[in-house]
């Protein structure tokens, strides 16, 4: 058995040497990484009922006949961004706020609403809600003070869903994605 384990190495350099004495160079292409470099001192959750958390907020699928009129609202979906003091977060009395900015921008055709990503579905942005009182939060906007209590975990419940700017007819099907950043400021 340690016999084969040694030789196996040796065939697998041999071939190896081969390949790359008889191969011509055939192509090239370029690899992207993404990532982020995140600042704050603690970990925020986003969760959604049913789903673990960190996980894409599904929006489910719609068709333009769906959306009756501009401003239409549909397949709304509750999120939560929850500040836990078993994350590292430092949480004393007082309020938290949060706001929302696409990577794409606001939607030119309603400020208030998040952008899709360029090539995608168009005429429809991302309309996100504050739970409580059912209020828009709009692109870059702070929402209202959600009150904080010294070490308890904090959960600020939202909903998020697609609108319309144009009518029906005018609705570009595709895919619906959109990179939306939050930032919660504890005060």
């Amino acid at each position: 058995m340690k016999k084969l384990l040694m030789a196996a190495p040796v065939a697998l350099a041999m071939a190896m040497a081969a390949g790359t004495a008889a191969a011509a160079e055939t192509g090239s292409g370029t690899i992207k990484f993404t990532g982020e470099i995140k600042t704050g001192t603690c970990a925020i959750d986003v969760t959604t009922p049913g789903s673990p958390v960190g996980a894409p907020i599904f929006l489910g699928e719609a068709t333009p006949a769906d959306f009756k009129a501009p401003g239409t609202e549909i397949n709304n979906t509750s999120f939560a961004l929850v500040v836990d003091p078993a994350n590292g977060c430092s949480i004393d009395e007082g309020f938290a706020k949060v706001s929302f900015a696409s990577n794409d921008g606001a939607h030119p055709g309603n400020p208030a609403l998040h952008a899709l990503r360029a090539g995608t579905a168009e005429g429809i942005g991302i309309v996100i809600r504050d739970a409580r009182d059912k209020d828009i939060i709009p692109h870059g906007a702070e929402s209202k003070e959600f009150a904080t209590a010294k070490d308890q975990p904090l959960v600020m419940a939202f909903t998020a869903g697609y609108m319309n700017t144009v009518a029906s007819g005018a609705i570009v099907a595709g895919p619906a994605y959109a990179d939306v950043n939050f930032t919660v400021t504890l005060q």
